[in-house]
C-alpha cells in the first residue's frame, strides 16, 4: 500500500536521527491508559538531586551511549545501533567523541560509518576537529549553541531532572561497581524535548501537515518511557537506561491513523521490537588524557 511505503521512508528518516529520545502518541489513547506518574519519595529525590550535583561537578569522565532499535514495516525491517565514546575534560573543556554507526535499511542493506571528533576550546573559540573514515583531520568553529549538543553533562542533568516516581529496586553490580539500582519513568511534561532533540524539525512539520496532530497532542497520550539509573556509593551514576519501545511504536501507530489508516490496518503493519537508550560511565574525575590535533 501506498502509505505504508510512505511511512517506511518516514520512519528511515526518523531511526537515523540518533538522538535518540523518542517517545510517541495513540490516536485512540483514553484518560484510563493515561497515568500520572508517581511522586518520587522525598528521600529517594535528594539522592538524584546530589547525583545531578556530582555529574555536574565532574572533573573529566569517560561516557559511552549506545542508541539500539529495531522497527518493522509490513515485511521489511530497519535497524540502527549506534555507539558514541566520549572521553569529557571541564576545564579546559576538551572532547574526543568517537561515534560508531551501524545501519541496515529497509531492502536489508548495511551501512557502517565511523567518525571521530575532538573538540576544545582555543583562544576564546570553540574548534571542532574531525577524521572521518580514514580521512585526514578537518577543523571549523562552533558557537556555543552548537557546543551544548556535545555536552554530555546535558545528557546526565536531563534524566536526573525528569526522572519520575522512582523506587528503589535493588543492589546490583555494573561493570564491577556496586550500585544501588532505581526504576521509574520519565515525567510526561520532559517528553516534547526528547521528542524535538530526537527528529528533525522539517519531519516534525510534516507529521503534522500529515495528521493535523500537534506534537503536544502526541505526547499527550504517549506510552510511559521507561528509565533506570545504578547510582554508586559515592553518588555517581554509573549506568542510565531508557527504554522507549511502546513508546515509539505509539507514534507510528497514531500518525498511521491519522492519515487514513484503521487501528487495525496499522497495528498489523507496523512494529517495534527494541528502543533504548544506555548511557554507562567511568573513570570519575580520572579519565585518561588525550591530544587535540594542531
Amino acid at each position: 500500500m501506498k502509505l505504508y511505503k510512505r511511512a517506511m521512508g518516514w520512519i528511515c528518516v526518523a531511526a537515523m536521527a540518533v538522538s535518540m529520545a523518542a517517545c510517541s502518541g495513540n490516536g485512540e489513547a483514553t484518560a484510563e491508559n493515561i497515568t500520572a506518574p508517581a511522586e518520587t519519595e522525598p528521600a529517594i529525590q535528594t539522592i538524584l538531586d546530589e547525583s545531578n550535583t556530582k555529574m555536574q561537578q565532574l572533573s573529566s569522565v569517560e561516557s559511552t551511549t549506545e542508541y539500539d532499535v529495531f522497527m518493522t514495516v509490513e515485511t521489511e525491517s530497519i535497524m540502527v545501533a549506534q555507539t558514541e565514546d566520549t572521553v569529557f575534560f571541564a576545564d579546559p573543556l576538551k572532547m574526543d567523541i568517537e561515534i560508531f554507526r551501524n545501519a541496515g535499511n529497509l531492502i536489508g542493506e548495511k551501512n557502517m560509518d565511523l567518525v571521530n571528533l575532538r573538540i576544545a576550546r582555543q583562544d576564546d573559540k570553540i574548534m571542532l576537529h574531525q577524521y572521518q573514515n580514514g580521512g585526514l583531520w578537518s577543523k571549523n568553529e562552533i558557537s556555543e549553541e552548537e557546543l551544548e549538543g556535545y555536552n554530555i553533562k546535558n545528557g546526565f542533568s536531563f534524566f536526573l531532572e525528569y526522572a519520575a516516581g522512582m523506587k528503589e529496586v535493588g543492589q546490583e553490580t555494573v561493570n564491577d561497581v556496586q550500585t544501588t539500582k532505581y526504576e521509574g519513568i520519565l515525567d510526561r511534561e520532559a517528553m516534547e524535548e526528547p521528542l524535538q532533540v530526537t527528529f528533525p524539525a522539517d519531519l516534525w512539520k510534516q507529521i503534522a501537515s500529515d495528521t493535523d496532530m500537534e506534537l503536544s497532542e502526541l505526547v499527550q497520550n504517549a506510552s510511559d518511557m521507561k528509565l533506570t539509573l545504578w547510582i554508586n556509593e559515592e553518588g555517581y551514576v554509573v549506568k542510565y537506561e531508557l527504554d522507549m519501545t511502546d513508546a515509539l511504536y505509539d507514534i507510528f501507530i497514531a500518525w498511521l491513523q491519522g492519515v487514513g489508516a484503521t487501528k487495525k490496518q496499522a497495528e498489523e503493519n507496523i512494529g517495534v521490537s527494541n528502543a533504548r537508550i544506555t548511557i554507562s560511565n567511568q573513570s570519575f574525575n580520572n579519565a585518561p588524557d588525550f591530544q587535540i590535533p594542531q
